[in-house]
């Protein structure tokens, strides 16, 4: 079950009223050197910032930044975001990394992360229509 490796602050926001994301906001905030940086560019955290903007006329979302583990997949966040919009199995949302390209649905969020970050976090931008790539 997805619900078990992220959370949500908000409960009440979550259709399934099950924790899904965890807000970026309650990790400590730590003040970092320039050999720190360079130390954890070289590393993988296990678990990646990220921020959901929407656009078109997707639905703009309470909280953008989320915790999320490496090894979840692309299908992972447009399920997730499929139930919190109330949406249909049939209807579609369209999930884009730094507004240049759809990655596959199997694609790991590490991998997104290790190829496409944007600072220490991945921006994702979803709409409910095809919009770039």
């Amino acid at each position: 079950m997805m619900s078990d490796s992220i959370k949500n602050p908000e409960n009440n926001d979550d259709p399934t009223e099950k924790t899904l994301f965890q807000d970026s906001k309650n990790e400590p905030e730590t003040k970092l050197s320039p050999s720190d940086l360079n130390n954890m560019s070289n590393s993988s955290p296990s678990k990646i910032e990220i921020n959901l903007k929407s656009a078109g006329n997707a639905p703009i979302l309470k909280k953008k930044k989320f915790i999320l583990e490496r090894t979840k997949t692309v299908k992972f966040i447009i399920e997730w975001l499929k139930k919190y919009m109330r949406l249909e199995a049939k209807d579609q949302i369209f999930l884009y990394v730094n507004q240049e390209f759809a990655p596959s649905p199997d694609t790991e969020i590490g991998t997104i992360y290790d190829c496409f970050r944007t600072g220490n976090s991945v921006i994702f931008y979803y709409c409910i229509t095809p919009a770039w790539g």
